[in-house]
């Protein structure tokens, strides 16, 4: 007797559409499942990546959790794609601003929308903002534009330029010696070039005015233990255990200067209430993850970097140490993480192998890693934060030629970060414009968001060779050596707009005498005279520099009279 086969059960296949997953998204943040809900609304928008509706609301999500830049990224998205609801995108940049501390773009932006709907929707919410800014300058007793230099100064130490962050916080500090903000990070500055005792000093006057300032009592920790003094070492962390602080940034300053004692226990503990009130901050989620770790709390560090997973699926140091601490709890095993935001040596010369095989593949291979391999894609863009300059624009390249979406993104998301030179990001413009992207392209260029348009003549090769790149890369060297960061998105432009006047852009002779010309001509148009400057310092031939400069002047001239025409 033969038996039936037993029926196999049909599975139904079907996509569900970007409206499903908003609405979906909106059931979960109903019942507070935010991280999940991100993921939805995530799902939504790469559905249908023109909805600009979608767009601003994952903008609002990223700026209700602090991820500023991010928002940023969605709001000016949303912008270019349909320039609609002005005034949301306006209240929702001050927003991110004002996050950021930026106060002066912040600023910027709530008045620009108070001067167009005075009476609209966050009228009430801008008119708080701008009241808040006004207090926090007056608590400090100092101009709004001194605590918006302090930033830049902490901003250039952040970034490791010690001597341009003792150059502008030390002329704060004489103006202002009571500014505690720009003194402990000027201290501090001056320890990272080696001038312990300086820095010594600088938090001690401090503490004489503010005896329970978190910062300046966390650096006299940290310089004492650099010092080996052991009678000091005790006496500043008797201080440190003492202080309680309600602000998040300082517990986190507290909690990283017991990871440097070695007090994991203590770390662990504070960075868990600052997380009570950042809940979502992934650095605070990656050294409570480590501290968890180094506590032989394996489960719950598991759960930070799992979390951090959610909140940015891309980021593979998260994933890493996901993996390791899994692995160890599965073995029974102890694990210790460093509190440096980065994988291991040994990790990191793993993945660069990995790349540089992946590099030896066709262009072909490489595009299909690129579309189909998130790891592989993710390795990638995570081997910018550990190359130099020239591996970085080597990534560049490799990225730009594979002109799809991704790769646009990826750009155009580089472009607004803070905290990448604008070397990198004057590349990045490049690399748009060779790929076609739909300008104007928005970038965050020294110090401010500015709107670049970047003009090629399609004569020139793919590659931007010859004179006119040449051009262009003086253009970016000369306003990096002499602080002139601030013309070369206007500079870059004038140069597009001229070659697009020829059908075939003559070649450019003199390379830095034609790279100044287009840097004073947009000084000129900002209201400022460059020409002097630039003749003493940056040895420009002055008779070169005026012929090109009257060359352009007359070819954009001439272009805009056969266009009224």
């Amino acid at each position: 007797m033969i038996k039936n086969k037993k029926a196999q059960p049909k599975v139904v296949s079907f996509e569900r559409s970007a409206e499903y997953y908003y609405l979906k998204y909106q059931r979960q943040m109903d019942k507070g499942a935010y991280l999940d809900a991100l993921d939805s609304l995530r799902t939504a928008v790469r559905k249908e990546p023109d909805n600009c509706a979608y767009q601003l609301a994952l903008a609002e999500f990223y700026t209700e959790i602090n991820y500023f830049e991010e928002s940023n990224y969605w709001v000016l998205e949303a912008m270019r794609r349909q320039p609609a609801e002005e005034g949301r995108t306006l209240f929702l940049l001050g927003c991110n601003f004002f996050g950021m501390r930026e106060e002066q773009k912040a600023q910027e932006c709530f008045e620009k929308y108070l001067d167009r709907y005075e009476n609209g929707e966050y009228a009430l919410d801008i008119r708080d903002f701008l009241e808040m800014m006004e207090f926090d300058a007056e608590e400090y007793g100092v101009p709004r534009e001194c605590l918006a230099r302090s930033d830049e100064g902490r901003d250039y130490l952040d970034r490791g330029e010690y001597d341009k962050a003792i150059e502008i916080l030390g002329e704060i500090c004489q103006e202002h010696p009571d500014l505690e903000y720009a003194k402990n990070n000027l201290a501090l500055a001056h320890y990272c070039r080696g001038d312990v005792d300086l820095a010594i000093a600088l938090s001690k006057e401090v503490l004489a005015y503010r005896p329970k300032d978190t910062y300046a009592t966390c650096n006299l920790v940290l310089f004492s233990l650099a010092l080996d003094d052991p009678e000091q070492l005790l006496y500043y962390c008797s201080k440190l255990d003492a202080l309680a602080p309600e602000d998040p940034d300082e517990k986190i300053k507290i909690a990283l200067t017991y990871s440097e004692l070695n007090e994991d226990e203590k770390a662990y503990r504070v960075l868990c209430q600052a997380l009570g009130e950042i809940p979502y901050d992934p650095q605070a989620l990656f050294w409570a993850g480590a501290a968890a770790a180094n506590t032989g709390r394996l489960a719950e560090s598991l759960e930070y970097f799992l979390k951090m997973i959610k909140l940015r699926p891309e980021d593979t140091i998260a994933l890493f140490y996901k993996n390791y601490v899994q692995d160890a709890l599965k073995k029974g095993e102890s694990a210790f993480i460093a509190y440096n935001y980065q994988v291991p040596i040994a990790e990191m010369h793993r993945r660069i192998s990995y790349l540089n095989d992946c590099f030896r593949k066709n262009q072909r291979h490489l595009q299909d890693l690129w579309r189909e391999d998130d790891y592989f894609s993710s390795l990638l863009i995570w081997g910018l934060s550990v190359g130099n300059d020239a591996i970085r624009k080597a990534v560049f390249e490799i990225i730009c030629k594979f002109e799809d979406e991704k790769a646009e993104e990826f750009f155009r998301r580089f472009l607004l970060s803070r905290d990448e030179p604008d070397e990198l990001k004057n590349q990045a413009l490049l690399c748009l414009r060779r790929m076609q992207a739909e300008q104007p392209y928005i970038a965050y260029l020294s110090g401010k968001i500015a709107e670049v348009r970047v003009g090629v003549v399609e004569e020139m090769s793919s590659d931007f060779t010859g004179s006119h790149q040449r051009v262009l890369e003086e253009i970016i060297a000369l306003a990096s050596d002499y602080g002139w960061k601030q013309y070369m998105p206007g500079a870059i432009e004038l140069m597009g707009k001229y070659l697009g006047a020829f059908r075939k852009a003559p070649a450019m002779r003199s390379i830095r005498a034609w790279a100044g010309a287009f840097l004073c001509l947009a000084a000129r148009q900002e209201q400022q005279e460059l020409a002097a400057d630039m003749l003493s310092r940056a040895g420009v031939e002055k008779s070169a520099l005026h012929r090109c400069m009257r060359a352009i002047e007359r070819k954009l001239e001439e272009q805009e009279s056969c266009s009224c025409k």
